[in-house]
């Protein structure tokens, strides 16, 4: 290993030295940076200034030839204005005095061609001309004046350039005479003295000046045959531009890049001439105007090569100068290394690193003094370290021992918690599948003792009914809070959200719980409420109804009431009491199951304490908020909070229709649909004795049997949900419907009220769905319901019905 590492230390020495070449670059990269940065900004400074420049001489270029311009029409002007100052028509001013005078201006001004004059009504009185004999009182209409009086020009008036000839670019000078007779002296100029003026400035060099009028035609060029074509240079750019950056002002425009006539790449600029709005314009070759400019730069890049190539070469003489003593410091860390533990650094920089090969040479000494003793030192540690690894792997085993045990612990805790888990569900499922056959003797046993009571006159023989039937009531009670929980914790209830009112909901609570209070002397008041809520029907009634049943549980004297409040978007249904109350340290276990607290008349009310454990199971399940207060010795307040759709209901305004007085049902024909014989008896001597006609059945097809032989569809339906040979109730009720021809009032009797669809019951007219085991009041009250639903069609109570 030793030997290894050695050789890899003997080949790093020889590679070639890297820290050099890392220096250079770094110190290159840094100087070319700087260099290339400087040369580059002065380039492009350059530029602008050069461009500037060039902007500012043909500014000023184009202006001078405005200038040139505007100054010799101004110099014309001036001399026809001289001459019509003087008293034309009158002695000895004639029209051959100014005759003479006519031709003297041509003498002084060559660029004028013909003179006119013309008197107020547009009749020529005089015209010389160059090239045409002289013409006195011709007294010939002018088209110049051909219009009226009034629209004559009061002052010096420039008309708009015409070719003469073809190829004579030609301009009418008008200026009125001074005299009363309101004559003029219509002066035709020759334009050719413009290329003239322009040509004369100085400093133009390669460029050319031509001059465009106020409708952009080309009156004025270097190149003659241009000038003759009459161009219009409307929708030539650099001109259009020209024209835009000129504007209405003097001052001349920037240059800008454009291509000539000829196509050649050029630089413009323009300048406005003042009295006539024609346009000047300027344009130099751009490989002309920046010609200086690319020798300046042409001369930068040469010096920015330069300067980067001494940069190079600078770097690497530095770089290498900085990194020779490192490398042979690296050397010499590299002979230690290999054991050479007397090797030492000679270094004569005069520098950090100088000082740095002294220190180096200062530990290589105290580290070949210290070696000596290293060695036992190593043996010493390395005895240590056997010990010390001894004892790990006697811990490692102790460790994979324990790792073991857990393993197995872990393994029969897993079987255990199987174990229970299936005894849970097994549990679950007998609660579930025996819950029908559980309930039907309890069911049989309320309907059989109703009957009884109804049949009994002696009064103490009453009493003992009363007092078995209240019996009957507990033991269901405690039963169905046996089921409900057991079924909460098996997940078998399913909650179906809809958009509920809630007045018939807390008047059934009412109708529920009203004798349950009176009994124990209290005053039951429920304040009604037209809101409609998002939730479950049958788990927020079941929810209230154990509520209310609790507070009338616990309360000795005063009353119970049920109320509603808005919260937000919510809506609090909250039930309050006057009973023992509960202190705070038992107000988190009164949700638990089997936990009850108070004394008195509430600590002999029969029940497990299941109630309010099924009020926090069933809220955590609809997602509804559950909250309470309580003050010992004074009362306790429940609170619900569901979400709030509607304040209003048209559903809870509306009127069920009045229930059937007493238990008479004198006339009515029901029909009963259960498999089981002592129920189906039990059926038939409760509607007996309320004077109904019953017609007792074990099937459908039964039914329909006996139902061949009457005459009379019947009234009422009331059959078992589950039936014998895979039939269910529903079917049943279908089935009998179907041969009647008519959609009969049905009460469907079921252990279970979740085993049925919600959405079933929603799609079957008609139908109240009521949990077993029933008494007879409950029985009736269905009854009383199913009949209402069937008169009154605008009523849509819930889907399913029951005590809670």
């Amino acid at each position: 290993m030793r030997t290894g590492c050695t050789e890899r230390m003997r080949m790093q020495a020889l590679q070639p030295r890297g820290l050099a070449r890392r220096y250079a670059w770094l110190i290159g990269s840094i100087a070319t940076a700087l260099i290339l940065v400087s040369g580059l900004s002065e380039m492009y400074f350059g530029y602008r200034e050069a461009r500037e420049h060039i902007s500012r001489l043909q500014a000023a270029q184009a202006m001078a030839a405005a200038r040139e311009i505007e100054q010799y029409l101004k110099t014309l002007t001036a001399g026809i204005a001289d001459a019509a100052k003087l008293p034309w028509g009158q002695e000895p001013f004639g029209l051959q005095a100014r005759r003479q005078e006519f031709q003297r201006l041509m003498v002084l001004h060559p660029a004028i061609l013909e003179l006119q004059s013309v008197d107020r009504t547009g009749r020529e009185q005089l015209f010389v001309s160059r090239s045409q004999p002289d013409r006195l009182f011709s007294q010939q209409q002018t088209a110049f004046m051909a219009a009226p009086q009034e629209g004559r020009p009061a002052s010096v008036g420039f008309g708009q350039p015409f070719f003469r000839g073809a190829s004579e670019p030609t301009m009418l000078l008008t200026v009125p005479d001074r005299g009363p007779g309101g004559a003029l002296t219509v002066a035709a100029v020759n334009l050719r003295f413009l290329t003239d003026v322009s040509g004369g400035l100085d400093g133009i060099g390669d460029g050319r000046v031509f001059v465009i009028d106020a409708a952009n035609r080309l009156i004025a060029h270097p190149v003659a045959t241009h000038v003759s074509r009459s161009l219009d240079m409307t929708d030539f750019p650099p001109v259009r531009l020209l024209r835009d950056r000129a504007g209405a002002t003097r001052d001349a425009s920037g240059a800008l890049d454009a291509e000539d006539l000829g196509g050649a790449a050029v630089i413009a600029s323009a300048a406005r001439v003042e009295m006539t709005d024609w346009l000047v314009v300027v344009e130099v070759p751009r490989a002309v105007a920046l010609a200086p400019a690319m020798s300046t730069l042409q001369r930068t890049l040469l010096l920015m090569s330069l300067g980067l190539a001494l940069a190079l070469f600078a770097s690497l003489r530095l770089a290498a100068r900085m990194a020779t003593p490192i490398v042979k410091l690296r050397q010499a860390a590299s002979r230690i290394a290999q054991g050479d533990l007397g090797s030492r650094l000679q270094v004569q920089s005069g520098d950090e690193i100088e000082m740095l090969a002294q220190d180096f040479n200062v530990m290589a000494a105290e580290l070949q003094a210290s070696y000596a003793g290293l060695e036992t030192k190593v043996e010493d540690r390395t005895r240590a370290l056997s010990r010390a690894n001894e004892q790990l792997g006697e811990q490692a085993g102790e460790l994979a021992r324990l790792n073991t045990q857990l393993i197995a612990n872990m393994e029969e805790l897993r079987l255990r918690t199987e174990e229970a888990e299936r005894a849970n569900a097994a549990k679950t499922r007998f609660l579930a599948a025996a819950s029908h056959d559980l309930r039907q003797p309890m069911h049989t046993v309320g309907l059989l003792t109703g009957v009884l009571r109804l049949r009994l006159d002696r009064p103490e023989l009453a009493g003992l009914a009363d007092k078995v039937l209240a019996s009957v009531a507990v033991m269901e009670g405690l039963f169905s809070s046996l089921l409900d929980i057991s079924k909460l914790d098996a997940g078998v209830i399913r909650p179906e959200l809809q958009n509920i009112p809630l007045r018939p909901m807390l008047e059934r609570v009412e109708t529920a719980y009203g004798p349950q209070a009176r009994e124990a002397g209290l005053a039951l008041r429920v304040r009604p409420c037209d809101a409609v809520v998002r939730t479950d029907a049958l788990m927020l009634e079941r929810v209230l109804g154990n509520l209310v049943s609790n507070a009338i549980r616990y309360t000795t004297r005063g009353g119970v009431l049920l109320g509603c409040r808005r919260r937000g978007q919510a809506l609090a249904i909250q039930v309050f009491d006057t009973g023992i109350g509960i202190a705070a340290e038992h107000q988190e276990q009164v949700f638990e199951e089997f936990y009850r607290v108070g004394d008195g008349r509430a600590a002999r009310a029969e029940g497990l304490g299941l109630g309010l454990s099924i009020v926090k199971r069933s809220a955590a399940m609809l997602g509804h908020g559950l909250r309470m207060r309580s003050t010992p010795a004074r009362g306790s307040m429940f609170e619900i909070c569901v979400p709030l759709v509607s304040l209003h209901s048209s559903m809870a305004l509306a009127n069920a229709a009045a229930p059937v007085g007493g238990h008479d049902l004198h006339g009515v024909f029901v029909l009963v649909i259960d498999d089981h014989p002592h129920n189906r008896e039990a059926l038939g001597d409760v509607f007996g004795q309320w004077n109904a006609q019953a017609l007792c059945s074990a099937s459908a097809d039964e039914a329909l049997a006996q139902l061949s032989q009457h005459l009379r569809t019947p009234d009422l339906i009331v059959a078992d949900y589950q039936l014998a040979n895979g039939q269910d109730g529903l079917g049943a009720i279908e089935q009998v419907r179907a041969a009647v021809e008519e959609c009969v009032p049905a009460i469907l009797l079921t252990g279970t009220l979740d085993s049925v669809d919600p959405a079933l019951l929603r799609a079957t007219q008609a139908i109240v769905a009521m949990s077993k085991p029933t008494d007879a009041g409950r029985l009736l009250r269905g009854v009383d319901e199913v009949i209402r639903r069937a008169t009154d069609p605008v009523v849509e109570p819930p889907a399913a019905a029951g005590s809670p």
